[in-house]
């Protein structure tokens, strides 16, 4: 319809022929540089298993690998080796969080070439740039023409399907005869599991789709239309057995924060992931109380902090670790699903059975030592929200010790099985809607599916690294495209309470235009965002951390 502008996007360099053999080259290449250890040994047969599935015909499969056990490289494999069989046009994998999507991405680009794989998020590199490159990017992302590979949120995907809009439903043609890999499926919202899997099964069965269930703690979604899953790993059981690589200890209570602060600092370096920011930013003052003189190696990691902010300190804490230097880092649950950290000792206050297995991911992933620890505790902060109390007393319907549990594939199909069945009323209303073809209900469907809950938030941007002269250019001379795009890395969400308790430091922001926006600007030199903790408010109502991105 309009030839110009589809001329613009631009093509990729490779097919999925070329890719494979870009593929192929790499993994020898890295294979020949690898040290001859046991977890190393596993992450090769892991990669065997997924070449041979991959000969097999269409359909769903699940990669159930614990973390570590090299998931995403061996997901790329099978993906390609699969579409060159069976003539599939792209490959197209699909992640939950903010935290993985780039480290995912920036791997496949080294991979198969950074012109071959489109980024499609709202934090993309490209949307910082300018030139030819940034807008073949841009024109690609509206229908994913043009690039073999697309790398997306959970959002962009899922929403895409059930939206009621024309503009976010121009890349469906492009998903048909594709692979489709779902990474960390068990971190779905629980809410919209129905509608998910619903889809999944739809793709498979009627639009020549392949899909990979991707996760180290596999759900059992048979009650949802995927009951004819294919497992590509041989023996999930022994594989657990042979990736075990930490012992999991049950603290019980805590009276107080600075008890678990005391409890890490008796570690060489510790992680511990909580259920909200509120409790990490009060375990990291602690922390910082308590480390004598050692406030360089404290660490803490919220959405309270911007997401440059976030990537920053990650790059930091990995460069401590390799360098052997003690680290101590308070972290939400957004370090849980992907994020390549290896701790010896890691804390986890008391969540659903994914939640505790994730966060073991997090210890002793690479196999250094014999053994790491892992202590999950009750939060002295008390009762978790409603979600996190239903996923805690799934586990708990789950038979055995945490070791016994985590140490068992089959454990969190059970536990999946539990969870779902408290959360899942919302998806079930949602295919209802669409179910009756007298009746559709497609603008309704929309508007429930949204994995993103409108709380009233305020997306404010915050003066972090470049992120304080961007703002202060925003005060001054107001917003247009551009400088939002590049603001991206520097916004916060706040609800509504939160923003009334910095109303003082904020200053609503208009566009260049001079017409109102619905974002605001945190005052440089105000004191509310600190290097340390993000921004410093006492207004945090106990929520469960979000790390969802669009």
């Amino acid at each position: 319809m309009d030839p110009a502008r589809a001329s613009a996007r631009g093509h990729a360099a490779g097919t999925v022929a070329d890719l494979l053999e870009r593929y192929t080259a790499s993994m020898r290449r890295l294979n020949e540089g690898r040290r001859e250890t046991a977890v190393n040994r596993l992450r090769a047969d892991i990669l065997r298993d997924a070449l041979e599935k991959a000969a097999q015909p269409r359909g769903v499969f699940s990669l159930t690998v614990p973390t570590g056990g090299g998931k995403t490289l061996s997901s790329l494999g099978f993906a390609l080796h699969h579409a060159a069989r069976h003539g599939l046009k792209r490959v197209i994998y699909v992640i939950p969080y903010t935290s993985i999507i780039e480290q995912t991405a920036e791997v496949f680009s080294d991979v198969l070439g950074g012109e071959n794989v489109l980024e499609h998020h709202g934090e993309a590199k490209w949307r910082d740039e300018d030139g030819p490159c940034a807008t073949a990017c841009q024109l690609a992302s509206e229908n994913w023409e043009g690039f073999p590979v697309i790398v997306c949120t959970s959002v962009q995907f899922f929403e895409s399907f059930y939206a009621s809009k024309p503009s976010r439903c121009r890349k469906l043609h492009n998903v048909a005869g594709s692979v489709i890999i779902f990474d960390e499926t068990q971190k779905l919202p629980e809410r919209f599991v129905a509608p998910c899997a619903d889809l999944i099964a739809r793709l498979c069965a009627e639009y020549g789709c392949t899909a990979v269930l991707c996760t180290a703690t596999q759900s059992d979604l048979s009650r949802f239309g995927l009951d004819r899953v294919t497992e590509i790993v041989r023996d999930p059981g022994a594989l657990y057995e042979g990736l075990r690589r930490t012992e999991i200890h049950d603290l019980g209570a805590m009276p107080d924060w600075a008890a678990v602060a005391r409890e890490m600092l008796a570690k060489p370096s510790a992680l511990c992931v909580v259920n909200t920011r509120r409790d990490a930013q009060e375990l990291f003052r602690e922390l910082e109380g308590l480390a004598d003189g050692g406030r360089g190696s404290v660490f803490h990691l919220s959405t309270w902090m911007c997401p440059q902010h976030r990537r920053d300190v990650l790059e930091v804490i990995r460069g401590r670790l390799a360098r052997g230097e003690a680290v101590y880092a308070v972290a939400t649950s957004l370090i849980e699903a992907g994020v390549d950290v290896d701790f010896p000792t890691a804390f986890r206050a008391r969540a659903g059975l994914d939640s505790i297995a994730q966060v073991a991911g997090r210890c002793n992933r690479e196999g250094r030592l014999e053994t790491g620890h892992v202590y999950v505790f009750d939060s002295p902060a008390g009762g978790a929200d409603e979600t996190v109390g239903k996923a805690i007393q799934a586990g708990e319907r789950v038979p055995g010790t945490l070791n016994e549990k985590l140490s068992r594939p089959e454990t969190f199909r059970t536990y999946f099985q539990q969870f779902y069945a408290a959360c899942n009323e919302r998806g079930e209303r949602i295919l209802k809607m669409l179910s009756d073809p007298g009746s559709l209900r497609f603008r309704e469907a929309s508007d429930a599916f949204v994995f993103i809950p409108d709380r009233g938030e305020t997306d404010v941007f915050v003066p972090y690294g470049e992120g304080e002269t961007l703002t202060e250019e925003a005060i001054r001379n107001g917003l247009d495209r551009h400088l939002l795009r590049r603001l991206r890395r520097y916004a916060v969400s706040l609800l509504p309470r939160q923003t009334e308790s910095l109303r003082e430091a904020l200053v609503p922001l208009r566009m260049y235009d001079g017409s109102p926006s619905p974002y605001a600007a945190l005052c440089p030199g105000s004191g509310f965002y600190r290097e340390s903790i993000g921004i410093a408010t006492g207004a945090e109502p106990g929520i469960a951390d979000e790390a969802l991105i669009i």
